[in-house]
């Protein structure tokens, strides 16, 4: 989950699509506005399980492409989101890499299969 805390009075709360160590991708049906360079966010991981849950506050990143696209699952246009993360505290980078290297450990990727951010 992506919770982009600089969106208005009401964050924008999504379902992240990708992340990796440079940065995040997410869908939503709405792009209010975004224009701005700087981008707040928190991001929740949580597998239900609870054996590979992160959580990164304050995260900020940068818009680095906004498209329109068809959602898969729905077949209804949404924005994706591209964000790489811009300042990363030793903390977040820390979590943010064990994280990485538990889902690595869990998902053996195919060779086929696109890389992360």
């Amino acid at each position: 989950v992506v919770a982009l805390t600089n969106s208005g009075d009401i964050p924008l709360i999504t379902r992240i699509n990708d992340i990796g160590p440079g940065g995040v991708s997410f869908l939503h049906t709405d792009d209010r506005g975004r224009t701005e360079d700087e981008i707040q966010m928190d991001i929740i991981i949580f597998d239900g399980k609870g054996d590979n849950d992160c959580f990164l506050s304050a995260i900020t990143g940068r818009l680095k492409a906004l498209h329109i696209i068809v959602e898969p699952r729905t077949q209804k246009p949404v924005w994706r989101y591209s964000v790489e993360f811009t300042k990363l505290n030793a903390m977040q980078i820390y979590t943010l890499k064990s994280y990485m290297e538990q889902r690595r450990k869990k998902i053996q990727p195919l060779s086929c299969q696109p890389m992360c951010l």
